[in-house]
């Protein structure tokens, strides 16, 4: 096993085993008191937080729609550092294109379980037999029953 901060080779142990499967979360952007955090996996949902002593420790939900990432992006391009533009850039070039293609496959999946549940409501209920079964009338009362008796 390697430790991952020093890249130096330890022995498993015990306590290890089990921390190895923990996940370092790391900000997506710092920039001047604020960190930006990206988090979700199909959804994604960009939050900031402060690093003041009173803000630290609480998100706020930045952008969660590819129109609010656009939105996001358009107000960091606003700023005039270059770290919030290098953060607006990677906004638009690698998160806006994922939303919009988790939607769209969304929208796939939502069509073809609607094409699926019409289907499903459109059955119809056939029977199978190619005859009618009748049932046999053994007593026959009609005029020509009184000739074969007589």
């Amino acid at each position: 096993m390697v430790d991952r901060e020093s890249n130096k080779m330890r022995k498993p142990t015990l306590a290890n085993t089990a921390n190895d499967s923990l996940v370092r979360l790391q900000p997506f952007a710092e920039i001047s008191k604020q960190r930006y955090w990206l988090f979700g996996n199909k959804t994604r949902q960009l939050y900031v937080e402060g690093l003041s002593q009173r803000a630290r420790g609480k998100l706020e939900l930045l952008a969660q729609t590819p129109e609010e990432f656009q939105g996001a992006a358009e107000e960091l391009n606003a700023q005039r550092n270059h770290a919030p533009k290098e953060l607006a850039e990677r906004l638009t070039e690698e998160i806006v294109p994922y939303l919009e293609t988790q939607i769209k496959k969304r929208e796939r999946v939502d069509r073809a379980l609607q094409r699926q549940a019409l289907a499903m409501a459109n059955v119809h209920i056939y029977e199978t037999r190619t005859r009618k079964r009748q049932r046999v009338n053994y007593t026959d009362d009609g005029p020509d029953a009184l000739d074969y008796y007589n």
